[in-house]
């Protein structure tokens, strides 16, 4: 009689029928509140403090259902892709924490402290609250560092095996991808991330880089994985898809399948303090790819000014420059991303409003130049996001500061494009299409 009795004082109060699960960006946020009134309105918020002590804060309003309860897993992704920094500016946070691109950092191994909050829109005292860990890696995926020689590079490995290891190159910020990478081997795939550039061991600038490094790198992880035969799919984003393309292209041993996201149709110069934007961006055996400088020597006079009306910040965007290039049949017939080589299926995934350069002229180029048995593979696919900006990630992954970047290498505030709620749509599709391409290979 008790114990009845007790049942029924919890269920007349707020309280968790299922606590909060924080799963990774890509599962999003778990748990059920009930005990509230049916269609009383309620705002859930979210905190988290990363790894540079950073807190990060999302409010999501809603209303308790006919049964008085409230599922979180209705708004799993909106905690998450909603979360910008409580105490400052966008212009100061995105500056100050280069190499984020507006992101919580979390630590890959222990994530982050985060609370959930309930409460009665427009009250001050929550309802319900639980505190957790917002998990960047699953349970069971381990990531080990790899270095021998040139190559540095990081190895994610889950708890199945798998039939893939995919590698993924960044973009012209440099250094291992922490977009795409522990998001895939979340989803269940050997993934190796190998830094080109701007990292400890690797050349300091996007300056002559020898593409024969991607290949140093898959056999090391090969060999750590005691599977020298393993397939491998590529992923590279923006200059880094100008990489993989190239890569594959020109390697002997031929891909499963390569991902260009955000990607550029000629080769055009890399960067270094010393040289601006005029120095060779890539190698291979020794001999420069062939670029096109035309026009770069004065790249920044022909910037696009923007007002970022979300952030409040001043930036410039190179899209109608690219785009020119991109058109250019000189420029194609020069230095079109090498595409001759290419045997295996391509996803080309181009985004509608990208700033940093035409990515959508891009895409519309290589598909027309991949090779006739690429094309027509029913696996090959040419996505456009539509109002995308460039900044392409995962489904989940926080979008409020997405609008805008300062760029880590060359220390400029760039226009990225879209808006935090059509980028945060354009990462769904993305990974939809990723995960799908990824299937068939």
């Amino acid at each position: 009689m008790v114990e009845d009795v007790k049942r029924e004082r919890t269920a007349d109060r707020p309280h968790w029928e299922i606590f909060p699960d924080f799963g990774p960006y890509e599962d999003g946020v778990e748990g059920i509140a009930a005990g509230l009134t049916p269609g009383q309105a309620i705002t859930v918020r979210m905190s988290l403090l990363d790894l540079e002590g950073t807190q990060w804060s999302s409010q999501i309003d809603t209303l308790a259902d006919s049964k008085a309860r409230l599922d979180l897993s209705e708004h799993r992704h909106d905690f998450f892709s909603a979360l910008k920094p409580l105490n400052a500016s966008p212009h100061a946070y995105l500056r100050g924490t280069q190499g984020s691109y507006g992101r919580p950092v979390l630590d890959q191994n222990l994530g982050a402290d985060a609370r959930i909050e309930v409460l009665e829109t427009g009250t001050a005292t929550p309802l319900l609250s639980h505190r957790g860990r917002v998990q960047r890696l699953r349970k069971g995926v381990a990531k080990r560092d790899l270095a021998k020689g040139d190559v540095r590079a990081a190895l994610y490995s889950p708890a199945v095996d798998g039939s893939l290891l995919v590698v993924c190159i960044p973009g012209s910020g440099g250094g291992m991808d922490a977009t795409f990478a522990p998001a895939l081997a979340n989803a269940g795939y050997d993934v190796l991330t190998p830094a080109l550039f701007s990292y400890p061991g690797r050349p300091d600038y996007h300056d002559g880089i020898a593409l024969e490094t991607i290949g140093e790198a898959i056999d090391l992880a090969r060999a750590e994985l005691g599977q020298p035969d393993r397939r491998i799919a590529l992923l590279g984003t923006s200059r880094g898809a100008e990489a993989v393309l190239a890569y594959a292209s020109l390697a002997e041993r031929p891909a499963a399948g390569v991902m260009a996201l955000v990607p550029g149709a000629v080769v055009t110069p890399g960067w270094s303090p010393e040289a601006g934007d005029l120095t060779e961006p890539w190698t291979w055996r020794d001999q420069a790819l062939p670029y096109f400088a035309e026009g770069f020597e004065t790249l920044h006079d022909r910037a696009t000014p923007f007002e970022d009306p979300t952030l409040g910040i001043e930036s410039i965007g190179f899209s109608d420059f690219y785009g020119t290039v991109f058109r250019d049949q000189t420029a194609l017939g020069k230095a079109a991303v090498p595409t001759d080589g290419l045997e295996a299926p391509i996803l080309l995934i181009a985004a509608g409003d990208d700033r940093i350069w035409d990515s959508g002229t891009g895409a519309e180029d290589l598909w027309t130049q991949l090779p006739a048995k690429v094309r027509d593979d029913p696996r090959s696919r040419k996505v456009t996001l539509d109002k995308a900006g460039h900044m392409i990630a995962p489904l989940g992954m926080p979008t409020a500061l997405s609008s805008s970047v300062y760029h880590p290498v060359e220390k400029q505030f760039y226009a990225v494009g879209g808006t935090p709620e059509t980028n945060a749509a354009a990462n769904a599709k993305a990974w939809t299409e990723i995960k799908g391409f990824l299937s068939k290979l």
